[in-house]
């Protein structure tokens, strides 16, 4: 086959104009086939997960609506050629679903804190007590038990990192940021991007960044954060917890459905991107079915059967395009890597660069970043140096502000989220048993062993 052959040629080194002319071609139509196929497939499971969101998620309801309107255009227009601002338009639905999840996720950062807060006050109001013989020494060994009968090293890794996490934090403040302070000197040598975005990371764990709109976006959820600043954590009486549990717990179900509706709609509106980006491919059968599937289930009232139907003609073919186009987005991402010199001599760099945005808007890293960059540089050790102190100079006047409760919680969440500052078996022994015997509080004891006990 001649597409077998056109990269394959590549692949060895035969980078002619023809043959990457040829091969761009061939990928920019597989992108288009899959991208109107997944479409297709995914906008009745879209538009069926439930009645529009109420006034709460207006943001989301005028994305949605927006996406509709945008994709019924370039449907109409898929076979006469594509107006030229639609790709523009695609890109700017991208931009506002990418700034929403960013709203959803600081949300989600602030929620799962306060349930690690919650869930260890929990235990002092059921009357429980640790069991009969215990004592730290025995779970020390059981946990170490648990982790050395995980014979998978990845897993046995993750748990360990949560295990960390969950036991009870009694590490001083000073020790703290000095884990914090050890663990960014590991970026060392990297580039400017990579300690940015892990710098960044820390913050947001740490509540101490609040998107744009914040609580314009998402009042209900922005209710929930505020509630619990006002609430005495350290002295929550059991009629306090059951409130602040019953908001948490509902503001969550509620959150995780937006969160799972965001995802499909961004996958959606990354096919639509695609689609737009490559306007000009051969119209085919299957471009045919894909726009006819569309069209109907964006007509009001579709009938489930008759639709139903449509979708049968279109099985399979997601699988067969995703397989050839992942292998020819593979060989994008090594010739850009290592013959962008090549590419250009020949005048197909520009093209190429559009293939790698092809490739990251398939991939499934739903929210990847698809602006063309310079080359980051590599940072001095002093500028770590210098944002680490930064942040470590926020936290510590947020964690003065903070009950001890949220202090601990934030803690325990930031010192698993730079290098593992346990380095052998030992270390790892005398931390879990130091975590354990420095815990004087029953409750919060026995809510970390029911925890990992459960990991």
């Amino acid at each position: 086959m001649k597409t077998n052959s056109t990269i394959r040629g590549i692949a060895h080194g035969h980078m002619t104009k023809d043959n990457l002319t040829g091969f761009a071609s061939m990928m920019t139509s597989d992108a288009r086939t899959l991208s109107l196929a997944r479409i297709a497939m995914n906008l009745p499971v879209y538009l069926d997960m439930g009645e529009e969101p109420s006034d709460e998620y207006t943001r989301i309801s005028k994305l949605s609506a927006a996406y509709c309107g945008l994709l019924g255009r370039v449907n109409k227009e898929l076979v006469s050629g594509l107006d030229e601002k639609r790709e523009e338009e695609a890109l700017s639905l991208r931009k506002e679903s990418t700034q929403i999840m960013e709203l959803l996720s600081a949300y989600t950062d602030r929620f799962t804190v306060y349930e690690y807060v919650l869930n260890r006050l929990e235990y002092r109001f059921s009357g429980a007590s640790l069991e009969a013989g215990y004592s730290d020494e025995d779970m020390t060994q059981e946990i170490l038990q648990k982790l050395s009968s995980e014979t998978d090293q990845t897993v046995r890794q993750s748990m360990l990192v949560s295990i960390i996490e969950q036991l009870p934090m009694r590490m001083t403040r000073k020790r703290f940021f000095q884990v914090l302070a050890e663990g960014m000197d590991a970026y060392k040598g990297s580039d400017k991007e990579a300690v940015d975005g892990q710098l960044f990371m820390l913050r947001t764990a740490a509540m101490l960044e609040e998107p744009a709109e914040f609580k314009q976006s998402f009042p209900a959820f922005y209710e929930v954060v505020e509630t619990f600043k006002q609430a005495p954590l350290s002295t929550v009486s059991e009629a306090e917890w059951n409130k602040l549990h019953d908001m948490l717990a509902d503001a969550m179900e509620e959150l995780n459905s937006q969160m799972d509706r965001m995802l499909l709609l961004q996958e959606l509106i990354n096919d639509l991107c695609v689609v737009t980006m490559t306007d000009g491919c051969t119209w085919t059968e299957q471009h045919k079915t894909c726009s006819s599937i569309i069209s109907f289930t964006l007509t009001p009232g579709t009938d489930e059967a008759a639709l139903n139907a449509m979708l049968t003609a279109l099985e399979g073919i997601q699988e067969q395009y995703s397989m050839t186009f992942q292998e020819k987005s593979t060989l994008v991402d090594e010739l850009m890597q290592s013959s962008k010199e090549q590419l250009s001599e020949q005048g197909m760099l520009e093209t190429f660069s559009k293939l790698e945005v092809l490739s990251k808007l398939l991939s499934s890293s739903r929210f990847a970043d698809i602006e063309q960059k310079q080359e980051s540089e590599t940072v001095e050790a002093s500028y770590i140096e210098e944002q680490t102190a930064a942040l470590i100079s926020e936290l510590e006047t947020f964690l003065k502000s903070s009950s001890k409760p949220l202090a601990r919680a934030v803690m325990a969440k930031l010192v698993t989220m730079v290098p593992l500052f346990i380095r052998d078996y030992n270390q790892l022994e005398e931390y879990i048993q130091n975590s354990l015997s420095s815990c004087s509080d029953v409750a919060e004891k026995l809510a970390c062993i029911e925890i990992i006990r459960n990991l």
